[in-house]
């Protein structure tokens, strides 16, 4: 997926360089890898024992709000783009 990413930006650089969506989707990547890397893996762990607290639902919640968000805007980027040129 790393690879495919830098392969794509790199046919068009100024091109996504000013994308919104672009924009838009590598904040919502780093928020979810900030997420998980943070309070996601920590209320995991601690609720261990009881799977099916509130906590660890707000947190798979979080989650996929953050992964679905990351991928629609992954999706505007080629609907935009076509737009835009």
């Amino acid at each position: 997926m790393l690879v495919s990413g830098v392969l794509l930006l790199m046919t068009g650089p100024l091109k996504y360089y000013h994308s919104p969506s672009l924009r838009l989707k590598m904040l919502l990547f780093l928020l979810a890898v900030t997420f998980y890397f943070t309070l996601h893996r920590s209320i995991v762990r601690s609720n261990a024992d009881d799977a099916a607290s509130a906590w660890s639902k707000v947190a798979a919640v979080i989650s996929l709000g953050l992964g679905l968000g990351v991928g629609l805007a992954g999706r505007a980027i080629g609907f935009l783009g076509m737009l835009l040129v």
